[in-house]
């Protein structure tokens, strides 16, 4: 087995389509169709892989400066966790499970942030938190669509940006293929 994520995907994929699809009963419609979603599930997950880290690194630097941002709004301090997932994202070496874990815990971090805004009473502090939900979710959806338009389904696939040039909505600097 060989450690190349890709060249396993390849070698799958080349199994799925040239052995495993064709013996398929071509009557039994369900397993033709299931066939057909496994390998192009496969396709695009092998189109996202060079992308995966940086995907869940620049999400997690658009929710950093978003806590950041609704903390200011609020005159509240920045959960210390934040620093800390910060920090981690400057390490050498940090693991995308690391960061995609990160990111989940901070996405919890808003959650407290929208409650404690909607609770203070105060209609133009909740309003300044709403934009700024409302413009991180805009980038944050470009970026989605980009990461997953190799499935095919967008409507408004002219609209897409490359991977790469998504990450560039969010301040990062990356280059690269669709």
């Amino acid at each position: 087995m060989v450690p190349d994520i890709s060249a396993r995907i390849t070698s799958i994929l080349g199994s799925l389509i040239d052995v495993v699809q064709p013996a398929i009963d071509k009557n039994d419609a369900a397993a033709q169709e299931q066939a057909h979603l496994a390998i192009a599930s496969l396709r695009v997950v092998q189109n996202q892989l060079d992308y995966a880290h940086a995907f869940e690194a620049v999400d997690c630097q658009s929710l950093i400066a978003l806590i950041r941002g609704i903390s200011e709004i609020l005159q509240k301090e920045c959960p210390p966790e934040v620093g800390r997932f910060a920090s981690e994202l400057t390490r050498p070496v940090v693991f995308t499970g690391q960061i995609r874990d990160a990111n989940r815990r901070m996405r919890d971090l808003v959650a407290s942030l929208v409650e404690q805004a909607a609770d203070a009473a105060d209609p133009q502090k909740f309003s300044r938190v709403t934009q700024s939900i409302l413009a991180f979710e805009g980038l944050q959806i470009r970026r989605d669509r980009a990461f997953v338009a190799g499935t095919g389904f967008d409507v408004e696939a002219e609209t897409l940006v490359s991977i790469a040039d998504s990450f560039g909505l969010a301040g990062a600097n990356s280059g690269g293929k669709k």
